[in-house]
């Protein structure tokens, strides 16, 4: 019988970024921290902290036809700097997937990305076409938290509408290295009376509200 070895390795801690939800209202954060299954964010080291935001009604994300866009809650809802900032990249010019399908586009996803103090960047992609304001479609554009910046979409490698959320710094190598997050303005229940301590568990449904 062979023995086991056993060696130590030093486990490194990572401070969440504590901004603003970049929706308002009721949603469910999929595929991010504390998911159970192995998805495709977890795979990709800047993305592992990423979030897909859909919005649920009954357990659904869509009534009626679901190659239709509108079908979808979560369609050309508002999108929110969650800091302030400036804009670093952007592109709205690719055409939404009609309903449930994904395809790869040249521009791979519509999105904005936001650079904020401390070298962290936000990026929100798969925006609706052509959704992006006049005034914030050129590099350097100053942003407010929760100044709208785009409209939930379906564009690029995206399989129904929704919003992916990251955050992240750029490391001195050049590699991107994705930061978790911890929502200043969410909470567990629709009436705002529980608020989400740390980084928020992939899978659940919670309350994002503007500050009063």
């Amino acid at each position: 019988m062979r023995r086991s070895s056993t060696c130590s390795q030093p486990v490194r801690s990572v401070q969440p970024a504590i901004v603003r939800a970049p929706v308002l209202g009721r949603w469910q954060l999929s595929n991010g921290p504390g998911v159970g299954e192995v998805h495709d964010h977890y795979l990709h080291p800047q993305l592992r902290y990423a979030y897909d935001l859909v919005v649920l009604r009954q357990g659904r994300t869509h009534t009626g036809d679901p190659h239709a866009n509108d079908s979808y809650y979560a369609w050309n809802r508002s999108i929110r700097a969650v800091a302030d900032g400036r804009i670093a990249h952007w592109c709205d010019s690719e055409r939404d997937n009609p309903g449930y399908r994904g395809a790869l586009t040249k521009c791979h996803d519509n999105h904005v990305a936001i650079q904020h103090a401390d070298g962290l960047i936000t990026a929100y992609l798969h925006v609706r076409q052509g959704s992006i304001p006049q005034a914030l479609r050129k590099k350097g554009a100053p942003v407010k938290a929760g100044q709208v910046i785009a409209r939930v979409g379906n564009s690029g490698d995206s399989s129904e509408p929704h919003l992916h959320f990251m955050a992240y710094r750029i490391d001195a190598s050049g590699r991107v290295r994705s930061v978790p997050v911890a929502f200043s303005d969410a909470w567990h229940d629709a009436k705002g009376t529980q608020p989400v301590k740390g980084v928020p568990l992939a899978g659940a449904e919670y309350t994002f509200r503007a500050p009063r």
